[in-house]
């Protein structure tokens, strides 16, 4: 590991930021009213996460070295597309067992449907925000300095991975399983590579298919469903 933090106080402020501050955030909003999907919401996640590595560089700055993206090389493409794969083929097992819960078919949820109604290029900014700031927050922050925090990586991992499951609980609950399942193959990445922009992109490649790809095929299917006599 990189040694002990040089602020211990403000270490513990980096790992509860990364760890509460997207929930937080968004929270707030939903109080006001306001859409969290809007471009205001998405901007303040991205403040949360320069707030998170600004004060980790203040108690750490050894751990920032240590999470920071350095250029992307090939084995960072082939962990995150390794990656990207692992969650793709825990995909249909994870959507049986939500069937067995009554869960509905992603693209029938609200959170989905408001989702695919945006403009494409806005969709695009979707992803790339939920690929950043989600990774920095819970596998590079979270996990880097939990990891000496909490006396381990295991507890951090295991931290890290819970909260950010239940950080996605506007969608329908029981597809937290696949948030669950998401997660752990992000988690098992970054402390198998320490590569903080495969998880970038792993996490980008299997939200880009849900929420790029995704929504044009199912409008092709309901228009030729449409169409058909």
């Amino acid at each position: 590991m990189t040694g002990a933090p040089l602020h211990g106080p403000l270490a513990v402020a980096a790992l509860i930021l990364s760890l509460v501050g997207l929930p937080v955030v968004l929270g707030v909003f939903r109080m006001i009213r306001e859409d969290t999907l809007d471009p205001l919401p998405r901007l303040a996640l991205w403040g949360v996460t320069a707030a998170a590595l600004w004060v980790t560089a203040a108690a750490w700055p050894a751990m920032l070295q240590r999470i920071s993206p350095t250029l992307p090389s090939m084995a960072t493409l082939g962990w995150g597309i390794a990656g990207a794969a692992a969650v793709f083929l825990l995909w249909g097992p994870l959507q049986w067992i939500q069937q067995r819960f009554g869960a509905q078919p992603l693209e029938e949820t609200e959170q989905y449907r408001k989702i695919a109604g945006r403009r494409f290029a806005y969709r695009v900014f979707l992803v790339v925000t939920a690929g950043v700031v989600e990774e920095v927050l819970y596998r590079g922050v979270a996990i880097g300095t939990g990891s000496v925090l909490l006396g381990g990586v295991g507890w951090a991992a295991g931290l890290s991975l819970v909260v950010f499951t239940g950080a996605h609980w506007d969608w329908d609950r029981s597809h937290l399983f696949t948030v669950f399942g998401a997660g752990a193959v992000l988690t098992l990445l970054f402390v198998a590579s320490g590569d903080l922009l495969a998880c970038v992109l792993a996490h980008s490649l299997v939200d880009g298919v849900g929420l790029l790809l995704a929504p044009a095929m199912v409008a092709r299917r309901d228009a030729e469903g449409e169409a058909a006599p």
